[in-house]
């Protein structure tokens, strides 16, 4: 039977043209590392949903948005780079990129610690609690991930997923255990931190072990750096413009308006997330191969049409599944259900791992910025007016342009 269906896929790569045998393989592992990501996500939220107050789950998600736009100091950009890296058999950079993220993330520790102090003077210890916890993190939470990166880059999606699956069980037992307690908001921050920052470190050493430990300051080694620190300076309006919604619904309505606006999120944003490891499976190949943009269009076109019923089928089940998980959430269903037509727009994702794998830095700078801006300004336009609505329409009408942009960005000549 394997052999049946080995020969199905070589068939269809005529019509693909694309490794089908390679997309099979690697790609089993990627969605279900990806399902079991938006399935923790998921056994969280409905946690929250139903174990937490909705002030509660609104003021933790607004306390994750700050943590996320802290993040940024860490370079979270040398990842792809890493990835981009190990593809072409450069292994040694790693330690450097790694000792680079931690230097730089004790600049946003410093800023969280005035953050914290300010909070702290007016009086607000919940927030100042917070912002701490961050401080402390930061140079460890994202910094010690280039793991990931290093075992996609080298395909090991296998690895990549088994370790995934034991990162994600652990922290989503500790943070249901600290909702099961009654805890209070900075014990809930600790037990989302603390699990994720031992298990990243520890898998760390473990995947990089015999890797070269020593500077690598080589020419091949600093146009890897330039360039995460380049994917990473493009990201800072795509951080802030990832985040404006949670800052602006907290601003403007508070913390169950905006736990309100996670849940009409968190499905489709799930399914969303679990179809765009594509550009993870296709960055290494994409790195290595010569695709052309009509191969590229085709591919997207393909992946377009798989999408369509996956969005059809959750607009008809969104009722069920709210009346089920989310009992208290009636009111997201109808724009859960809108945000349903994000699904169908995530097969650009393709095109922007294209443009990564061509080390296109300029296109990448121009894409970024000109979707990180419009979505900001469009969120900063229709929150304050629509409300949730508002947010809603704001995130499909910038993801429309994205897809527009990034189609013309790829067929421009350099």
């Amino acid at each position: 039977m394997q052999e049946k269906l080995n020969r199905l896929l070589k068939w269809s790569e005529k019509y693909t043209r694309t490794d089908m045998l390679y997309l099979a393989n690697g790609g089993f592992w990627l969605s279900v590392g990806q399902i079991i990501s938006s399935g923790s996500a998921l056994i969280l939220t409905i946690a929250f949903a139903n174990l937490a107050s909705v002030e509660t789950y609104g003021t933790y998600r607004y306390i994750l948005a700050i943590a996320a736009l802290f993040s940024i100091f860490s370079l979270p950009g040398m990842g792809t780079a890493i990835t981009r890296a190990v593809a072409k058999d450069n292994n040694n950079a790693i330690s450097l990129a790694t000792r680079t993220r931690v230097e730089y993330s004790l600049l946003g520790t410093l800023v969280a610690l005035v953050g914290c102090y300010y909070y702290f003077l007016n009086e607000n210890i919940e927030l100042s609690m917070a912002l701490l916890v961050i401080a402390v993190t930061l140079p460890v939470f994202d910094t010690f991930t280039l793991y990931t990166a290093y075992l996609l880059g080298k395909e090991k999606f296998d690895t990549h997923t088994k370790y995934q699956f034991i990162i994600q069980l652990v922290s989503i037992s500790t943070l249901i255990l600290a909702l099961l307690l009654k805890s209070n908001l900075t014990l809930i921050l600790i037990a989302y931190f603390v699990p994720l920052i031992l298990l990243r470190i520890f898998f760390y050493f473990r995947v990089t072990k015999g890797t070269d430990a020593s500077d690598g300051a080589t020419e091949l080694n600093r146009q890897t750096l330039a360039f995460g620190k380049h994917l990473t300076l493009m990201s800072l309006p795509s951080a802030v413009s990832t985040q404006i919604d949670k800052i602006l619904m907290w601003k403007f309505f508070g913390p169950a308006q905006l736990a309100m606006y996670a849940i009409s999120l968190a499905v489709p944003t799930q399914i969303q997330g679990l179809l765009k490891r594509v550009d993870v499976l296709a960055l290494p190949k994409l790195s290595t191969g010569n695709a052309s943009n009509a191969d590229i269009t085709r591919k997207w076109f393909i992946f377009t049409l798989g999408t369509l019923p996956i969005a059809a089928l959750y607009v008809f089940l969104a009722p069920f599944i709210f009346y089920i998980l989310f009992p208290q959430y009636s009111e997201a269903v109808f724009y859960s259900q809108i945000l349903a037509f994000i699904i169908i727009l995530t097969p650009k994702t393709i095109i922007r791992a294209y443009m990564e794998a061509k080390g296109n830095s300029k296109k990448l700078y121009l894409f970024h910025t000109t979707t990180s801006i419009t979505k900001i300004a469009l969120m900063a336009i229709l929150i304050p007016t629509f409300g949730l609505l508002g947010a809603v329409w704001a995130i499909l009408i910038n993801e429309t342009i994205s897809l527009i942009l990034i189609f013309t960005l790829m067929r421009k000549g350099t």
